[in-house]
């Protein structure tokens, strides 16, 4: 079952979730990604931090791996992983 753009950010806000998506080059991407504020770097760094425009319905992510912004469109997930690593409460 595919989830709604909502649940996929409520989700993130979670934890870190595991995302596979078709990039705008048709190239398939995994990333490990979140929004929640442990994981994303303080207030000051994100101000000198080229993040991603938002554009759309794009959803604009912390790739922990890259240790840098990124985005995807939430209709060119295939595969949407919210068990990876949920916190706590």
């Amino acid at each position: 079952m595919t989830q709604t753009r909502e649940q996929m950010v409520e989700n993130l806000h979670r934890g870190i979730c595991e995302v596979i998506f078709t990039k705008m080059d048709g190239s398939q991407r995994k990333m490990r990604c979140t929004l929640n504020e442990t994981y994303l770097p303080k207030r000051e760094q994100v101000l000198n931090e080229n993040a991603p425009p938002r554009t759309g319905d794009n959803i604009v992510v912390w790739d922990v791996e890259a240790g840098a912004f990124r985005s995807f469109r939430p209709e060119s997930v295939s595969s949407f992983n919210a068990s990876f690593q949920i916190l706590n409460g």
